[in-house]
């Protein structure tokens, strides 16, 4: 009898650490998904078709402390985005203000963005 309820102890033990631990990675796939703006569903093939299709342009300077952090944010996407280098093309780049910076169709926004911003941005 004492046997039968210290196994029974166990297996409720083992659930409980079970549901812990299944918590714990919802949490911490919430967590990844704010910093990165991935998800588990995300499919990145699309989003780089809609990038494509938007003909997203992207303007840095490879000297720009913050063109080389983006380009890091954005590494997974910075083949489906036309790429200006401000520093060679001076005259491709007059229009902006600062770099980096974001182009779709007439409307652009310089800063840093995450996935998210450049999904929003696009609209994609």
């Amino acid at each position: 009898m004492k046997a039968k309820a210290n196994k029974k102890r166990k297996v409720f033990i083992g659930l409980g650490i079970l549901a812990l631990l299944l918590v714990a990675t919802y949490f911490l796939a919430i967590n990844i998904t704010q910093i990165t703006g991935k998800t588990i569903s995300n499919n990145d093939g699309d989003l780089n078709s809609c990038l494509i299709s938007k003909q997203v342009i992207f303007y840095g300077a490879e000297e720009c402390v913050k063109c080389i952090e983006q380009k890091e944010i954005l590494r997974d996407y910075l083949s489906s985005l036309k790429y200006v280098d401000c520093g060679v093309d001076y005259s491709a780049c007059a229009h902006l203000e600062e770099v980096p910076a974001w182009e779709v169709g007439s409307q652009v926004i310089t800063g840093v963005v995450d996935v998210s911003g450049l999904k929003n941005f696009a609209g994609c």
